[in-house]
């Protein structure tokens, strides 16, 4: 790919000239060369970045490279500077313009021997850095103000010679012609930056400088000063011409007329109106005669205009009007204003983004990362979509403490690395935070506290130069375009907000493929000694990482009773296993020294003594590390405290005090299962999800805002365990979440200070003498969750702060004892009762209907009967039943949700009900219940609300049920009806015809077993009949079934029925090599939404090239997914990167496993 070019922008005036720039061979910097500079602005003093000079490029060594030249700034204007003691050389012509009748006059030679009233005025600060007029017709300069007795920097760092003059440039003749040239006035001829072997020739005006001062102002006004020649000169300047008086002669102190000029160039009189003063045009080195040319106004009218006498007034003495204009006074000059600079502009927008720091459970992925263009891409914005950009990060080495001038953030660009990204939902959620990326790469932010250099890489410029414009086009703002509207201050530009943690952490779960722990390739993770998880360069890392911990790493690791034990430096992690207890007291020394390294795992594989907990212990609570993770033996323990089934808690609470740790776990494992699993996927997953506990022991995890802790652990006693917990840390007030389990069946979830319940937290360590369960009466705003199945006389009932309860009941005896904490809670959302098989549902909830029907809060009311052997666990006839009602305020808005088996007698429900019910999943019924529904639809008794019905088991069903439900499914308008279940041989036949009969209403069917292919040849022969499902949306069969073209008859039919498939799974579906031709040509990819196709017999090469090109260009689907053995590598990663082109708005793609 060729290099495009670049060119760096310079600015004399309104005109602006484009200069190429270069790359320099040995440094491999850009640079623009000086001279290419000086062919362009012959007589230039120095270039500015507004008020900052501009310097030529140096060596390490503080030498100028050569060639001599100033680096690239992209994006930035830059300012030309000429010779502020420069002045303009008159060419006057007198009469016709015949050779030899110009008289040359240097306004050099005009200045008197005197000092000007000006000497004394003010200057602006910023006087030195406006434009001299620009000697090539690049436009017009905006013109500075003669500064007498000022040195000025010149390009070299050297001062200009201090000069006593204040004359401006000004015509005399009627038919002027100005030539702008470049004079000294000082026998010291000024020399800009350049190589020291070109010399500036020296003109004609600094020869002839050696005159008496005062004898040239004399001659030279001797010879054109007249009363005839300054009114043409007038014209010349744009002034208004019906306010142009003739002005008497001037023999002496000709500087006062330049007296009045501002130092912005400007006159200090009123602005002229437009349409008397045009914009002003490039200057032309000579001017023509016929007609004045428009210059910038440097006399101030104002000051001249008190002193000239109307016409008809009687005319004083030349030389009292010379001495009033004399003694005009100079005006104050006005400092400039000026908007914020591009880069000025880009860095604020920046600010907040490089300031934020992410601790380890919030540094997923690196904070700077854009969207680059392939290298293949040939960079035409106009032609480029989404699918032609990928991920790439950055080095995020910038301000690491101790490394601030060594160490700077640059793009982190990786061959190959592709991370399978939907860089269009990238796009929208993160644009303008990449643009401020791409655009601190492109600037370059240098501020006192952050220096990020400017790319110099000219391949990988125009790259991000793609990405700016192409985001540009899809919406995203750019600093470029704030820049234009001229924000007058930096608190008028918006900065860019950073990425919150949570966010951060979820882009790379769910836009990173779906891959647990993605590595960043070419980065490691090391952590500042602030906490700052920085993404770095495996160069920097090795340069930043501390040698000597480093190297005592690598000794540990070498040693035999650590084998297997490993460093990760790309996700951060440490583990140790470690099997003798000397060994263990080796590396706690070590551990200590841990600073940056975020993640310690320790296994111990030993049976550990309490003197080796305490151990431990210590080590937890002195350590520097931002996660724990501890893998112990079970075992008996020594010493346990109360509540708690394990003798380890006593280091989950050294954890607990050490607030360095950000997210700890202790797990227990099995001897012979220590270390069968040393690598663990994704740690960061495990704390950010919920806490799951068993063989887990104890964990926790630290809020980085406030931190407060998240606690969960295995317990024995629910009311012990917290009382335990409550004690040792002085109160409840240091945690978030308090979870405390000995099974999903009996555990407590506290949730302090919970959204909506109360203003803030409460500081109760005053309250933590007090009897338990009243402190959360008295703190008032938390909210507990509580299942104790077995657990049903905790004392957690006793509270008024339960949100949701799950508890074991016995009818009646418990009915009081639910109705007191019915009562007692207001703010219980969710009530779920566990009753035993032989207990009335409907009779159950006739107790307590009234008492929820006034409840200001109860969302949901649920029971839970056991089936079968009677426990709480297990599948086929030991699943439960589930009766759930909602709105239970309203009884015209309840619902009813049911979940039925066969044996389970809910005619009674059914009869109270029917009107409510919403959601009806049956996996069997008896005729006599079958038979109960179809009346009650039939009688009518009030609009039915029937959502979702499904039939989950249809083959267990008997004739009689299906032709009760058959009426049912036809009587009724229910919006999603669904037939699922495995397939038996003889009730093929009967099944077919079912569906059938209820294929009008039908919307999803999913069979699945090795005769599920007798239905469809069953419902083949059905046809037309069995073809006619126009709402059937979600096709899925499971094999295995082996099937040729002509089996596919009712397939075909489905494939282009009214109403088209949506989702469509085939899985151990075997198809003949014509038969996947055929149904690449008859499947409607255009609406299909999800295909996922795995047969067990591979499908050839056409055949797949077939179902590819069947994907419509823009198409909206969601999932393609073929796992099909036979098919390369390269094929499948060259059939993903054409539907990545084809799907519009990305998806998951995946061929053979390939993602």
């Amino acid at each position: 790919m060729a290099a495009a070019q670049l060119f760096q922008s310079f600015q004399s005036g309104d005109h602006v000239i484009k200069i190429p720039v270069m790359l320099h061979p040995a440094s491999g910097q850009l640079m623009v060369i000086w001279n290419d500079i000086k062919d362009c602005f012959p007589g230039l003093v120095r270039i500015q970045d507004q008020d900052a000079y501009v310097p030529l490029l140096r060596d390490s060594n503080l030498y100028r490279v050569k060639p001599h030249g100033i680096q690239y700034r992209p994006g930035v204007v830059l300012d030309v500077v000429y010779e502020p003691q420069s002045r303009v050389k008159l060419r006057i012509e007198h009469g016709s313009t015949t050779s030899g009748s110009r008289a040359n006059t240097s306004l050099s030679s005009l200045a008197p021997s005197t000092p000007s009233v000006t000497d004394s005025a003010p200057h602006s600060p910023k006087s030195q850095h406006q434009h001299r007029p620009p000697l090539l017709t690049n436009g017009p300069g905006t013109w500075e103000p003669p500064s007498t007795s000022r040195s000025s920097p010149s390009m070299d760092g050297s001062e200009l010679t201090p000069v006593d003059d204040s004359l401006g440039s000004q015509g005399y003749t009627e038919e002027a012609q100005l030539t702008i040239s470049t004079v000294s006035t000082n026998s010291t001829p000024h020399v800009s930056e350049q190589p020291q072997n070109e010399k500036q020739p020296q003109s004609e005006n600094t020869k002839n400088s050696k005159e008496d001062r005062a004898t040239q102002v004399q001659k030279s006004f001797a010879q054109h000063l007249d009363l005839g020649s300054i009114q043409p000169f007038i014209a010349a300047l744009g002034l208004p011409p019906q306010t142009r008086p003739q002005l008497p002669a001037l023999p002496t102190f000709p500087h006062a007329l330049t007296d009045a000029v501002a130092p912005n160039g400007k006159t200090t009189d009123d602005e002229p109106d437009n349409s008397s003063s045009p914009k002003s045009s490039p200057v032309k080195t000579e001017m023509s005669g016929h007609g004045p040319t428009k210059k910038p106004n440097i006399i101030s009218w104002d000051l001249i205009k008190p002193n000239i006498k109307k016409p008809g007034d009687s005319v004083g003495s030349v030389s009292d009007q010379s001495l009033e204009l004399a003694q005009l006074q100079h005006p104050a000059p006005s400092p400039r204003q000026t908007s914020p600079s591009l880069p000025d502009i880009v860095a604020h927008r920046m600010k907040d983004v490089l300031a934020k720091q992410y601790t380890w459970l919030e540094g997923a992925l690196p904070k700077f990362f854009i969207i680059l263009p392939g290298e293949e891409d040939t960079f035409n914005t106009s032609e480029m979509n989404w699918s032609d950009f990928d991920l790439s990060f950055l080095c995020d080495c910038s301000g690491i403490p101790g490394f601030e001038d060594r160490c700077f953030t640059h793009v982190q660009v990786v061959k190959g690395a592709h991370y399978g990204i939907n860089a269009e939902e990238l796009g929208k959620i993160f644009g303008t935070y990449m643009m401020g990326i791409l655009e601190m790469m492109k600037y370059g932010i240098y501020t006192k506290t952050t220096i990020v250099p400017s790319v110099t890489d000219i391949d990988l410029l125009v790259r991000i130069e793609s990405s700016i414009e192409f985001l540009t086009s899809q919406g995203v703002e750019s600093s470029l375009k704030i820049h234009g509207r001229a924000p007058a201050t930096l608190d008028l530009v918006q900065p860019i907000k950073p990425i919150d943690g949570s966010i951060l952490y979820n882009m790379f779960r769910i836009h990173l493929s779906g891959t647990e722990r993605p590595t960043i390739r070419g980065e490691f993770v090391y952590m500042t000694s602030q906490g700052d998880i920085r993404w770095i360069c495996s160069t920097h890392w090795s340069e930043i990482y501390p040698k000597e911990q480093d190297r005592q790493l690598i000794d540990f690791l070498d040693s035999p009773e650590t084998a297997r034990s490993s460093h990760s430096p790309y996700i951060g992690t440490y583990h140790a296993i470690i099997r003798t207890r000397e060994k263990a007291k080796e590396f706690y020394k070590l551990a200590l020294t841990l600073t940056n390294t975020p993640v310690l795992r320790i296994t111990l594989d030993w049976d550990m003594t309490y003197d080796d907990e305490r151990a431990l212990q210590m080590t937890v609570m002195d350590c520097c590390v931002a996660s724990i993770q501890i893998q112990v033996r079970d075992r008996p323990p020594d010493y346990m405290l109360p509540g708690f089934g394990h003798g380890y808690f006593e280091i989950v609470l050294a954890g607990l005090v050490n607030p360095k740790i950000q997210a700890f776990s202790l797990e227990k494992r099995d001897p012979d299962n220590m270390v069968a699993e040393i690598h663990h996927n994704d740690e960061l997953h495990d704390f950010q999800s919920d806490f799951y506990l068993d063989p887990v022991l104890a964990k926790y995890k630290r809020d980085p805002a406030t931190g407060k802790i998240h606690l969960a652990a295995m317990v024995t006693d629910l009311d012990l365990a917290a009382d335990v917990m409550r004690k040792t840390m002085k109160g409840y007030h240091t945690f978030s979440e308090l979870s405390l389990e000995i099974s999903y069946w009996d555990q407590v979830r506290i949730q302090f200070c919970a959204d909506g319940m109360g203003e803030g937290d409460v500081e109760d360590t005053h309250l933590w003498k007090d009897p338990h369960m009243t402190i959360f009466d008295k703190r008032g705003h938390d909210a507990i969750k509580l299942h104790v199945y077995h657990c049903r006389d905790s004392q957690f009932l006793q509270t008024g702060s339960l949100t949701e309860l799950l508890v074991g009941f016995t009818y009646p005896k418990d009915v009081n004892k639910i109705r007191s904490v019915i009562k007692r809670n207001r703010r219980l959302a969710k009530l779920e009762l566990t009753v035993q098989e032989s207990d009335d549902a409907c009779q159950i909830f006739e107790s307590f209907k009234a008492l929820l029907a006034n409840h200001p809060a109860i969302e949901c009311f649920h029971i839970r009967q056991e089936r079968g052997s009677g426990t709480s666990e297990g599948s086929g006839s030991g699943r439960p039943s589930n009766y759930t009602w909602r709105e239970l305020q309203d009884r015209a808005k309840m619902t009813l949700d049911i979940e039925c088996f066969a044996g389970d007698k809910i005619g009674p429900m059914l009869q109270k009900f029917a009107t409510c019910i919403s959601t009806l999943a049956i996996h069997g019924m008896d005729p006599q219940e079958s038979a109960v529904l179809e009346k009650v639809t039939r009688l009518k008794k009030g609009p039915f609300k029937i959502r979702t019905a499904s039939l989950l088991e249809v083959c267990s069903l008997s004739p009689a049920v299906l032709e009760d439900l058959k009426k049912v499914v036809n009587r009724a308008a229910i919006p999603y009806f669904a037939v699922s279940g495995p397939v038996v041989a003889s009730h093929a036949l009967q099944l077919a015809d079912f569906l059938a009969s209820v294929g009008t209403k039908l919307t999803r069917l999913h069979l699945y077993g090795e005769h599920t292919k007798e239905v469809m040849l069953e419902l083949g022969k059905l046809a037309p009949l069995s073809c006619e499902m126009p709402l059937l949306t979600d096709l899925s069969l499971t094999g295995p079934v082996n099937m040729s073209t002509q089996d596919m008859v009712w397939l075909r039919a489905i494939f282009g029925k009214e109403g088209p498939l949506t989702d469509l799974n085939l899985k151990k579906i075997n198809f003949s090599h014509q038969g996947w031709l055929t149904l690449a040509q008859e499947i409607d990819f255009l609406h299909l939404r999800n295909l996922r196709l795995a047969p067990s017999v591979p499908i050839k090469i056409e055949a797949m090239n077939a179902l590819v090109r069947a994907v419509p260009d823009k198409t909206e689907m969601l999932t393609f997914h073929i796992d099909s053995d036979g098919v390369e590598e390269i094929m499948c990663k060259a059939y993903k990167s054409v539907l990545q082109r084809k799907m519009k708005g990305g998806g998951l793609i995946m061929i053979n496993r390939y993602f």
